[in-house]
């Protein structure tokens, strides 16, 4: 076996099951016993995959570039990790983080810390236009005071995602925030005014969770008698001034200015580290230490002791780890087809009511013409549906032919009954599992009630002659061979401007009646006429072929630059 096809190897869904089931064991000991988290489970978990790729003899190198290459889409972050620690050690030496946080005690009333917090980042990231870097600046000194108030740092915490991810979506200076309109081909104004839409009501909502939050973790929560003492311990330990607050000042302007999070807070590291040579009088030797290990206070208060004694590159390799194994792993699995395996599970043609469709046949259509057109395929193509494979073939520019599913399931004789009245239809499906069609005569078609007919599909739709639901095609004749037709499609819950399924099932009925010769068959809808021709042996359907336009609304490109200019995806 070549190198090319190891590489195209994937799993089975068995196979993929059990390797998950393994990964899952694996991590899940790890926590239970309390050594090393999920790192360790993590960790183990490339090692299973190279199991699984020797004994199932799949190309492991193929399947551990996958892991460098899904670990470069996050480096960036592990970058900015490690300068947050880095800049939380220094800020905690050079006793910024201290003068914010006595500056903090003495101003801010310990009930609205929450709400302060939130509007605080979210005004910072929203001029700065960047949510990691409010989060490493603000957002560090923000957990700090909240910690000296007894508040519960998770909910400091979420004030502060909250509050940043509210300003980098709305920025004019974020990213993202200007990517999206970009690749839309809008305005940057008007992307922001729609944002506004569902940016504006979780920001209000949050403003009065945490608000209430706040009155009720604060409510006889704290000692004011305890925030002097940490006041004063700090205005001891440290030179509290103006000139401490220079870092924070410095890194808020770099952000302003666009400068990147990483080399903001790489900036305000050292800024911080500056400030505790020359202010606090930190030797040099004993700075670059904080800066890997951490600041150590020799407080013997114990809320001091949590809040002072932090930071340091060390202290993020921990989360390091975790995602250069979880994101790592994923990238392996994603080779091992393991991904694809699950999301088959689900993904298929979904509904707007959320069901899954089993075939489209005017969908396969389109979807010819696209293998066609792109190279993907030749003018004949199988397309394959969960009612079985589809066989489709070009006629030229716009117009195309596919087989549908042979009828499965075809009574010509059903008469439900809706509101007293019974209505003589005929019921077929289409594949395996069956596409079910209850198709219903109804004179007058053209100039029926919309609202009334729109009441008797829904009721036919899922009337209990019918127990997996029916597509209802209602029909007229209006012609040698040419009929009218109106699909209340199931899952869609409504009328639709065509159906291709429900189409050949109209025509198979008729055909089977007598009223059309099968050949040729015009039937028109909303969305335009399409053509349906019938194999018949006896009285049973032995195939049957749709044919109709397709009209190309659209057109883009998904590319990748690190791929060489050459390259074709059609290749």
């Amino acid at each position: 076996m070549g190198t090319k096809e190891k590489e195209q190897k994937t799993l089975n869904g068995i196979q993929s099951a059990v390797l998950l089931l393994l990964i899952v064991a694996a991590v899940a000991v790890c926590i239970r016993f309390k050594v090393g988290g999920p790192m360790i489970g993590l960790f183990f978990s490339w090692l299973i995959i190279y199991v699984f790729c020797i004994v199932l003899k799949i190309d492991y190198e193929h399947v551990k570039e996958g892991a460098f290459d899904a670990l470069k889409v996050v480096l960036p972050t592990m970058t900015i990790l490690m300068a947050i620690g880095v800049l939380i050690g220094t800020w905690m030496a050079s006793g910024t983080i201290p003068t914010i946080i006595v500056y903090g005690l003495k101003s801010i009333n310990p009930a609205f810390l929450l709400t302060f917090t939130l509007i605080f980042t979210a005004v910072l990231s929203l001029v700065t236009g960047t949510s990691y870097g409010s989060a490493g600046s603000a957002g560090v000194a923000m957990m700090a005071i909240g910690n000296a108030m007894g508040i519960n740092p998770g909910m400091v915490a979420g004030a502060v995602i909250c509050g940043a991810m509210f300003g980098d979506k709305l920025s004019p200076f974020s990213d993202t925030t200007n990517l999206a309109p970009a690749v839309a081909g809008a305005k940057l104004g008007d992307h922001i005014k729609s944002m506004l839409w569902t940016t504006l009501p979780p920001m209000i909502i949050s403003i009065i969770f945490f608000t209430v939050v706040g009155i009720q973790q604060t409510n006889g929560g704290y000692d004011p008698g305890d925030l002097n003492i940490y006041i004063d311990y700090l205005q001891g330990a440290f030179h509290i001034g103006w000139t401490t607050l220079i870092p924070a000042i410095l890194i808020i302007a770099l952000l302003m200015f666009r400068v990147g999070a990483f080399e903001a807070l790489g900036i305000g590291a050292i800024a911080g580290a500056l400030v505790a040579i020359f202010v606090q009088g930190v030797d040099v030797r004993s700075i670059l230490k904080v800066c890997y290990d951490g600041f150590t206070s020799d407080t013997d208060i114990a809320v001091l002791k949590s809040i002072l004694n932090r930071g340091g590159m060390a202290s993020m390799l921990q989360y390091v780890a975790i995602i250069t194994f979880a994101v790592g792993m994923g990238g392996m699995l994603d080779r091992l087809g393991v991904l694809n395996n699950i999301l088959s599970v689900f993904i298929k043609r979904i509904n707007s009511d959320g069901s899954l469709g089993e075939m489209c046949g005017n969908g396969a259509r389109c979807i010819c013409r696209y293998g066609y057109e792109t190279g993907l395929s030749g003018p004949t193509q199988t397309v394959e549906t969960t009612a079985g494979l589809v066989t489709g073939t070009r006629i030229d520019r716009r117009q195309y032919r596919v087989q549908l599913n042979s009828p499965t399931v075809i009574r010509l004789h059903e008469a439900p009954v809706v509101e007293g009245k019974a209505w003589p239809c005929a019921y077929v499906e289409l594949g395996s599992p069956g596409l079910p069609h209850a198709v219903v005569p109804y004179p007058g078609l053209a100039d029926a009630d919309p609202q009334a007919l729109f009441q008797l599909g829904k009721a036919m739709r899922s009337h209990p002659a019918f127990p997996k639901g029916a597509n209802v095609n209602f029909y007229e004749p209006t012609g040698p061979d040419q009929v009218l037709e109106k699909t209340f499609e199931r899952g869609v819950e409504d009328f639709t401007l065509a159906c291709g399924t429900g189409t050949g099932s109209v025509v198979a009925v008729l055909t089977l009646l007598g009223q059309v010769s099968g050949q040729g068959v015009q039937v028109s809808m909303a969305g335009g006429v399409l053509t349906i021709d019938v194999a018949r042996t006896g009285d049973r359907i032995t195939g049957l072929w749709l044919t109709g336009p397709t009209n190309l609304v659209a057109k883009g490109e998904v590319f990748d630059e690190e791929l060489p200019p050459s390259f074709s995806p059609c290749g």
